[in-house]
């Protein structure tokens, strides 16, 4: 099966993680800070200060899936200069895989169920009600530091995957 892909990806974004880790930490400590803010309700927070949360959070993470892409396409061999010479070449490594390229996201969605439905379900069952909003957001805070960051890291290994292919073909 075409796995190999998603746990070259997937060792890739843990790579990229520890080489980066201030730069990973710092831009998910944004989101995880405003879930844990919200969803624990420690942090008082009026309508205007849960929609600028939620701008910022949105923020901070387009800065990492942009700055990883820059990082990505900088640290390959050799290097590429802009988003559109990745992009002519994660277009050539998809040519003829799109179906292999579309598995991943089968992939993906069993990373979902397991690391966002398990958790979700082990705090609803198994924490008392009166402790279940500071679990949850425990929970949610944690995922933001390590899930949601890999899985957008994993997501960016896979386009080096294939911009790395497209960069090797003819």
């Amino acid at each position: 099966m075409y796995t190999h892909i998603s746990l070259e990806a997937l060792l890739w974004a843990l790579s990229f993680y520890g080489r980066h880790l201030v730069l990973v930490l710092g831009l998910s400590l944004v989101p995880a800070l405003q879930r844990f803010g919200t969803v624990s309700g420690l942090i008082p927070m009026g309508p205007f200060a849960g929609r600028a949360g939620e701008v910022l959070t949105a923020a901070a993470r387009l800065g990492l899936i942009v700055a990883a892409l820059v990082l990505m396409l900088r640290e390959l061999n050799p290097p590429m200069t802009s988003l559109r010479e990745g992009w002519r070449g994660f277009e050539a490594g998809l040519e003829g895989r799109v179906g292999v390229f579309l598995l991943q996201f089968v992939l993906l969605a069993l990373a979902f169920a397991v690391f966002d439905l398990v958790p979700t379900w082990a705090v609803a069952s198994l924490v008392a009600e009166e402790s279940r909003a500071l679990a949850t957001a425990i929970v949610l805070a944690v995922k933001n530091l390590t899930v949601i960051a890999l899985t957008f890291l994993w997501l960016i290994g896979l386009a080096r995957f294939f911009v790395v292919s497209g960069a090797l073909s003819p």
